[in-house]
């Protein structure tokens, strides 16, 4: 398969305009009049209840769909819904869980890549070995290094999209730790880590310490007043 990128990113919650204010407010996210890029919904009714919490779902951009979803399958992966869904703008997604239990939507788009809004993009998984083989294989991801903690086993491995010379996220063993689940985290670049971080505190948001990457970029994972 071809290189794929994230393509589009909808934060799913349970209070649509309270959360959106935060992020204009507490980050400053520039969601845009374009939503199919960057995009706020409701929860689905499902989800609430079987208890799933608000998160932010990324798409992957593929050039189909059914194609992309029968290899995610075929790898162990789960269906989340139904096997083809369609957006308001007519492009054909569909959700899954991936083997390791993270979410993640693949998107049949045309579209060129344009504005980029994630400036890292972090997956946190049980199995390493087993995401980095589907993502790298499926995708066509390649492995930029590992930074190496010391914790987890593993390391953080840093990825690029395939063809391209800049880090774009990493996997690392971190699903399992006190309050981590896998999921796929999306960090949104600012220009004050600090003040960023001051001001999520102070719209009710909570914030860990800043992590540097090996680029000298500096993260800090946040949860939003939704969680």
């Amino acid at each position: 398969m071809k290189s794929s990128t994230f393509c589009r990113y909808d934060l799913r919650t349970t209070d649509p305009d309270a959360a959106r204010a935060f992020y204009v407010n507490a980050i400053g996210l520039d969601f845009g009049e374009d939503t199919s890029i960057l995009a706020v919904s409701p929860l689905h009714e499902q989800a609430r209840a079987r208890g799933g919490p608000a998160h932010w779902l990324g798409h992957i951009g593929v050039t189909d769909v059914a194609s992309s979803v029968q290899l995610l399958l075929e790898q162990g992966s789960q269906m989340l819904g139904p096997p083809l869904l369609r957006g308001k703008d007519g492009e054909a997604f569909a959700i899954l869980r991936d083997p390791c239990g993270a979410g993640v939507a693949v998107r049949e788009t045309s579209r060129r890549a344009g504005r980029e809004p994630v400036a890292w993009h972090q997956l946190h998984t049980c199995d390493l070995e087993r995401s980095w083989a589907l993502y790298s294989e499926l995708f066509g991801w390649s492995h930029a290094g590992t930074i190496d903690i010391g914790e987890p086993e593993g390391g953080h491995r840093v990825f690029r999209w395939s063809g391209t010379d800049k880090d774009v996220g990493s996997m690392a063993n971190t699903a399992g730790l006190p309050g981590v689940h896998p999921h796929w985290l999306f960090h949104f670049p600012v220009a004050d880590l600090e003040s960023t971080l001051a001001n999520v505190s102070k719209q009710g948001g909570r914030s860990l310490a800043p992590v540097v990457l090996p680029n000298g970029d500096r993260i800090a994972a946040c949860e939003d007043p939704q969680g």
